[in-house]
């Protein structure tokens, strides 16, 4: 039996981001952001490269119940990723993709957190409550960036020797 990379990756990269979301870890330590980027560079499809993300994505917040007004504004902030993700793809596989992963945890970091503070009345809506809102998601952001730069070579040393080991016979037990 082979392990066809084509076949699985969205596959795998589903299970992943479950998984990593139900889990313990620190508040937005998970391998989202990691699975937005690889998919942005690996599937040649952009229906795959964004619809493998949102499909985890909504999955693992309709199971957790997490469902509010303001989540586009997250959702707005992984589709960002993605898009970083295809533009970055020489980038990705070059060697810079430290780079490019602070650049995906910065654009979800200043897209949901603008997002908290245009809908959920947290904030007073000044510049003063948006800088407020920043200030004060600084420890989500240094999770975000600690998992994003731990899942990111991970994945990418996946994507990059799967395809070589699915042309050997997997045994089946």
């Amino acid at each position: 039996m082979r392990l066809d990379f084509r076949t699985y990756m969205p596959f795998f990269l589903v299970c992943l981001g479950l998984f990593g979301r139900f889990i313990p870890h620190l508040p937005n330590m998970t391998p989202i952001t990691a699975i937005c980027l690889v998919a942005g560079v690996y599937m040649s499809r952009p229906s795959l490269a964004f619809g493998i993300p949102l499909l985890t994505l909504v999955a693992s917040d309709w199971i957790f119940g997490v469902m509010y007004p303001g989540i586009v504004w997250v959702y707005l902030g992984f589709i960002g990723i993605m898009v970083i993700g295809r533009m970055a793809k020489q980038s990705m596989l070059s060697g810079k993709w430290v780079f490019v992963t602070l650049a995906g945890s910065s654009c979800f970091f200043v897209v949901s957190n603008f997002g908290v503070w245009v809908s959920s009345g947290l904030y007073p809506h000044t510049f003063g409550g948006l800088l407020e809102a920043y200030v004060l998601a600084l420890p989500f952001f240094r999770n975000a960036v600690l998992g994003d730069i731990l899942y990111v070579p991970v994945l990418l040393m996946v994507c990059r020797y799967w395809p070589s080991f699915s042309k050997q016979d997997v045994p089946v037990l």
